[in-house]
């Protein structure tokens, strides 16, 4: 991508035009892999999972890792 934008004028009232070139290919490729596991307990039911991302937000090299617990019950 190529940006272009005005960041001031000179003396004599021209335009001071900057501009900047961006890569926008991704570095990496994300890979999400979750695993879960639930059971019964105290008259509800216990959740509990774990998250692993590789190459997060398509950026070679990023981890993001999670582990989450939840519990749900009817009344």
């Amino acid at each position: 991508a190529r940006l272009r934008w005005v960041a001031g004028r000179t003396p004599e009232g021209r335009a001071e035009v900057r501009e900047t070139h961006l890569n926008l290919e991704p570095s990496g490729r994300q890979i999400d892999l979750e695993t879960t596991w639930s059971r019964p307990w105290w008259d509800g039911i216990l959740h509990l999972a774990a998250v692993a991302v590789r190459d997060a937000g398509h950026v070679r090299g990023e981890t993001e890792n999670a582990l989450l617990a939840r519990y749900g019950r009817t009344f």
